[in-house]
């Protein structure tokens, strides 16, 4: 799902390690309907991924860094 055009959460996979990186750094992170929907569909295809591991939850950037 998408706000503004871009991905509310991000997916991407190196080797067994599942990457999920959330988006929205102008709303410092803050989870919405359209986070929540993103993060389900992601949840549900690393759970579904026999190759996944492990699974890294991040954000881009510090709320810290931005004051």
């Amino acid at each position: 799902m998408s706000v503004n055009g871009s991905p509310a959460v991000l997916y991407a996979k190196r080797g067994a390690v599942a990457l999920v990186t959330l988006n929205r750094p102008d709303q410092f992170n803050a989870y919405n309907m359209a986070m929540r929907d993103a993060l389900f569909q992601i949840l549900a295809a690393i759970h579904d991924d026999t190759e996944v591991r492990a699974m890294v939850l991040r954000a881009p950037q510090s709320i810290l860094d931005r004051w």
